[in-house]
């Protein structure tokens, strides 16, 4: 060896990987510069060695004496030309790999050759070449080749990584730490598992005693407990609104619906739906239930039955929302939500026929005698079975004998049970009055007097309730007569009065487009503006109001339209409001121009096509005029169009 080759081999030989002053990326290095330098060293020997085999060896005859002989003779001289002619110091791991795998093919092709000759020579029999794994000349293993190439390659990087793996003190380290690691299998391992199970078991425990708390009205209790198990990741539906029991006992209204809200945005989609009914009933529960309240409710209840929902809870959501609808007078909606789960229960069932009896145009419906009665005796089957009456069971036993018309059948009924209480009775004494008083408007004609008489006492135990008020502010719509002056004059006093709610305002102007009393809507549309100036279906109704009923007030009704519009610029309804005070401002331009756009959406207004064939008429295009007043001559004249079908024109028409 060279006097260079043993200074670099002096310097790795000094080299040890436990010298702190070096680091693991200076030791991977110098440990590629070492595997070069020995794959230059181990191929300066070989061909060294080869050249000396073969100097060494005498020369053959050309026939050869054995097999072993012959192919080693061929082996040698393969293996000798590659090798000289390639420069081992500037070959890469890779490339020398490749090289070896070029040396294998050719050897096993000259190998070939070689068993053809023997055999030709007859020096072994065909039977010894046929490929026998450990026969001479087989051509999957011969003698003498350390196991082949891909053996010999994968034993060389083996013995390299075990050599610099034992260098870096690998395995010592890896052995010592062994006791660590047993005794962590052994001692901690086990311990966190069972740390955890106590930890579950613990917040299981606080999760059944919490309800205790929050029916002990045990607050301070509860919220420790809550915190405890919030804190951990086993909390559930129930410990949250649980919590929201304890804020509501600790007087924190505020904290506890923002805790809520928080909440709803953590939930799994498994459990969405139920959090959403369950948020809604919460909010139910609110003392002061306002109308945005009321409207976060029915929202919470539409989201939720578009989620999955427990059976139960599906049936409650919809009874709940079915409920929210009737008490506004939405009662066909009310029956809509109802109907696909009226099969579920004959306390659906007979609710889902209250409801379709209530929207039915007549008093009766087809077969509703005998629906009442099968429904009917079902209940009473499951009463006769029980020792306590449902509240369920009641209100359903009562809806079906209001149908039948059997009032005073159920209040005797009710007065005999001994199962209730007497406060019991007086509440549910009070539902029939309300019962009675929802099925008296199916009554021809209208007894308006009993109506309100029966309304009064509601009124003062709740006068902010929408259905009460609703049907107050029907009474009150209707022509003023001496059954309803006690139901008018209670309404304006209170609409008078300048502390009515835009709840209330709002029930007063519907009853009276129901009832067609324009008179009446212009000082509430005003309030309702006045107290709402963002108000865009009240700003479109006044503006209608002030153009088409005396006295006409077409610049206060562009100025209210205008507002509208600039909340909702898209809205063709509300232009064709616009367009039609333009007209009557004599803008026949711009207003024709807004019509014609609106035409499309509502083809049969009979306001559009009345004002368009003016227009046309004055514009002197009769064929227009006349398409518009066909169409009028089959259309029904709106009970909300002018008083006046011809426009008075304030201005004279642009020419």
């Amino acid at each position: 060896m060279s006097n260079a080759n043993d200074k670099k081999r002096r310097e790795r030989d000094d080299f040890s990987w436990d010298q702190p002053q070096t680091g693991i990326f200076q030791g991977l290095k110098n440990w590629w510069r070492d595997y070069k330098f020995n794959r230059q060293i181990i191929a300066e020997e070989r061909r060294a060695l080869k050249e000396i085999q073969a100097a060494q060896k005498p020369k053959r005859p050309d026939s050869p004496g054995s097999y072993a002989d012959f192919e080693n003779s061929v082996n040698d001289g393969r293996v000798v030309k590659l090798a000289e002619a390639t420069k081992p110091e500037q070959l890469s791991f890779f490339q020398q790999l490749r090289l070896d795998r070029q040396i294998r093919k050719e050897i096993l092709a000259e190998r070939s050759k070689t068993a053809t000759t023997l055999e030709e020579r007859s020096v072994v029999k065909p039977n010894r070449l046929a490929g026998s794994q450990f026969g001479v000349g087989g051509d999957k293993e011969a003698i003498g080749d350390d196991g082949g190439p891909k053996n010999r390659v994968l034993k060389m990087v083996i013995q390299a990584v075990s050599k610099k793996l034992l260098a870096a003190r690998i395995p010592q380290w890896a052995l010592s730490t062994l006791p660590v690691i047993m005794f962590f299998a052994w001692a901690i391992v086990p311990g966190m598992t069972e740390s955890e199970d106590r930890f579950a078991a613990t917040t299981k425990k606080l999760q059944t005693q919490l309800p205790e708390f929050v029916r002990n009205r045990q607050w301070k209790e509860s919220e420790l407990t809550v915190y405890r198990i919030l804190s951990s990741r086993l909390t559930q539906i129930d410990d949250v609104f649980a919590y929201y029991d304890t804020l509501i006992g600790l007087n924190e209204p505020a904290k506890a619906l923002n805790f809520l809200v928080s909440q709803e945005v953590t939930q799994k989609d498994f459990d969405r739906g139920n959090f959403l009914y369950f948020f809604a009933t919460k909010i139910l529960e609110t003392k002061s239930l306002s109308s945005s309240l009321l409207q976060q409710v029915v929202a919470k209840l539409e989201e939720a039955l578009k989620n999955r929902l427990s059976p139960g809870n599906e049936i409650k959501a919809r009874q709940l929302l079915s409920r929210i609808m009737a008490s506004q007078g939405q009662l066909q909606l009310a029956y809509k939500i109802l109907e696909p789960i009226q099969s579920k229960s004959v306390e659906v069932a007979s609710e889902v026929l209250w409801l379709r009896w209530n929207v039915s145009e007549t008093n009766s419906i087809i077969d509703l005698q005998s629906n009442c009665r099968r429904l009917l005796d079902e209940i009473d089957a499951k009463i006769a079975n029980t020792e306590k009456l449902d509240d369920s069971w009641i209100g359903s036993r009562a809806r079906l004998l209001m149908m039948m018309g059997q009032e005073q059948n159920l209040r005797s009924w009710l007065a005999a049970q001994p199962q209730l209480s007497k406060e019991d009775k007086s509440r549910w004494s009070q539902s029939i009055d309300q019962l009675s008083l929802v099925a008296e408007f199916k009554r021809t004609p209208l007894r308006e007097d009993y109506v309100w008489q029966k309304l009064i006492p509601l009124l003062e135990s709740d006068p902010e309730n929408i259905m009460w008020n609703r049907i107050a502010t029907t009474l009150w719509s209707a022509p003023k007569s001496a059954k309803n002056a006690e139901a008018f004059d209670w309404v304006k006093t209170k609409l008078d009065s300048g502390k009515a709610s835009i709840d209330f305002l709002k029930l007063a102007a519907n009853a009276a487009h129901m009832q067609a009393r324009w008179e009446l809507l212009r000082p509430i549309y005003l309030k309702i503006v006045e107290q709402d100036p963002n108000d865009v279906p009240s700003l479109n109704n006044l503006a209608a109001i002030l153009y088409k009923f005396p006295p006409y007030d077409y610049e206060t009704a562009m100025k209210r339209i205008d507002q509208a519009i600039a909340k909702s610029p898209n809205n063709l309804g509300i232009l064709e409001t616009k367009g039609q005070i333009l007209a009557r401002m004599g803008k026949l331009d711009e207003s024709k121009m807004i019509l014609e756009k609106c035409l499309p959406l509502f083809p049969n207004e009979w306001n559009i096509h009345n004002t368009l064939a003016q227009i046309y008429d004055i514009e002197g295009q009769k064929a227009r005029a006349q398409a518009h007043r066909e169409r009028l001559a089959v259309l029904k004249k709106p009970d909300n169009a002018p008083l006046v079908d011809l426009i008075s024109l304030v201005e004279a028409p642009k020419k």
